[in-house]
């Protein structure tokens, strides 16, 4: 909640204190939750290089969890193409992307939220390409 109202630090620090918790239990679902988080924090603030290890991470854990091809990835894929594309690799964004609409075409709505975004930047990358 704090990170959604916009207070950055007070989320981060209790981020990391949740993430220190979960990472006792290994590798589960709620520390590719936590390190999402604070990459998104990171990504906010225009920290990329310390936001990306944190995606990646996630998404590796996600994928080992919950499978390659399911829907929950979407997120960490959008944003890993996300910071991709403003890093000036937008090969790398359009890979992210393209995943990101694969596992969820099907599962949502057409004009889901996130679906839409990664359509409109798949898009947009592909005519500059």
């Amino acid at each position: 909640m704090l990170d959604g109202l916009g207070r950055d630090d007070e989320a981060e620090q209790l981020i990391q204190e949740a993430l220190e918790v979960f990472e006792r239990i290994a590798d589960h679902h709620e520390v590719a939750v936590c390190l999402h988080n604070l990459g998104s924090i990171y990504h906010r603030r225009a920290e990329p290089a310390r936001a990306e290890p944190l995606y990646r991470r996630a998404l590796a854990i996600k994928e080992r969890a919950l499978g390659p091809d399911h829907p929950e990835l979407a997120t960490t894929l959008t944003n890993l193409g996300t910071l991709c594309e403003q890093r000036g690799r937008a090969a790398e964004a359009l890979v992210f992307y393209g995943r990101a609409i694969s596992v969820l075409e099907g599962v949502v709505e057409d004009d889901h939220p996130t679906l839409t975004v990664c359509r409109e930047q798949q898009a947009a990358l592909s005519t500059r390409e």
